[in-house]
């Protein structure tokens, strides 16, 4: 499992730098307006962002043919589909952690610390990076990654 998350990495470092830049600067965004209330635009639209990055990695996979390379491996399909699942999981946990931080950053400038701001953000930002993954993945296994997109539009 570790290998294929590697594998998931790297495509996602090499195809999606771009998409990373920008949730670095929603990020920038967001550590720089520590004295407004928090975002929830920014939030949901970083979350949203890491949330297509294992969707989009199948794709590669799917156009270099790796999907059928990939059964002549030692791991099953379920191992190779839980695969994209635990990475939408890691991505939206770490994205959740944090920006749950940098709203006990905000929260300890204000000296106004409220757990239902900081459930809420973590709330909005899990979701928005777990929901994209749990939706269209069933789809693109079953279906294929080009089907699919007309179906999760």
């Amino acid at each position: 499992m570790r290998g294929l998350l590697l594998k998931d990495l790297y495509i996602a470092v090499r195809s999606y730098k771009y998409l990373l830049v920008v949730v670095g600067a929603y990020i920038a965004v967001m550590l720089a307006s520590l004295d407004a209330e928090p975002n929830m635009v920014f939030i949901s639209y970083t979350g949203l962002f890491l949330g297509m990055i294992p969707t989009g990695t199948y794709m590669h996979d799917e156009q270099s043919r790796w999907t059928e390379y990939s059964l002549t491996l030692p791991y099953s399909r379920a191992v190779l589909a839980s695969s994209k699942y635990v990475m939408g999981l890691l991505l939206g946990g770490g994205c959740a952690v944090l920006f749950v931080a940098i709203e006990a950053a905000r929260a300890a400038v204000h000296g106004a610390f409220s757990p239902s701001e900081i459930a809420t953000v973590a709330a909005v930002v899990f979701a928005a990076a777990v929901v994209p993954t749990a939706v269209s993945l069933p789809f693109m296994y079953a279906l294929g990654a080009a089907v699919s997109r007309i179906f999760c539009r």
